[in-house]
């Protein structure tokens, strides 16, 4: 009997190991770490997923928005894994950095900066875990600008009707990388 229940208790575990979600989150740091990270919240982001068992390929998007439209521009791709990685926004670029226990890798995306003498500023990004549809853009950062006084910043950034700014979204595939 008492093999049976182990047994039981065996698969269920197994189970709930093999059935994790597939999920993109910000990466948790000690208490310390995050008070040196406090530093740059407005340029740094670090992230980790687990993705979904069907992909093929991981893709990173900039969207940008000029003259009231926002155009879409793939900047990374890669092999579907699970994944750590960082993003610094500065002026002009975004670099990227994969990183793990080996070390990393990073690369520099060069971006049209943006005037924002007179504006203001507004930040969103992923500070709760988000479930990795596949298909699915989920937004990482949005930025935007405006001379005006109200902002109004959630994950449906494309219905945004402001004078400028970025988003940087992350999507699984099913596909395998393109050439």
């Amino acid at each position: 009997m008492f093999k049976f229940f182990l047994s039981i208790l065996l698969m269920f575990s197994m189970t709930g190991c093999m059935n994790q979600k597939a999920v993109l989150k910000p990466t948790k740091f000690s208490k310390e770490t995050q008070q040196v990270l406090q530093l740059f919240q407005d340029q740094v982001a670090f992230y980790s997923t687990k993705v979904p068992e069907n992909a093929r390929s991981v893709e990173i998007h900039l969207w940008t928005l000029n003259d009231g439209k926002w155009n879409d521009e793939m900047i990374s791709q890669g092999e579907a894994k699970d994944d750590d990685f960082a993003m610094q926004i500065l002026d002009s670029s975004i670099r990227l950095i994969h990183y793990d226990d080996e070390g990393s890798v990073s690369s520099t995306i060069n971006r049209k900066p943006i005037d924002i003498k007179d504006m203001g500023t507004a930040i969103c990004r992923v500070e709760e875990p988000k479930e990795i549809k596949i298909g699915d853009h989920i937004p990482l950062w949005i930025q935007i600008y405006t001379r005006g006084d109200h902002f109004s910043v959630g994950e449906n950034f494309k219905e945004l009707d402001y004078e400028a700014g970025f988003a940087i979204t992350y999507v699984a595939l099913e596909e395998p990388i393109s050439d």
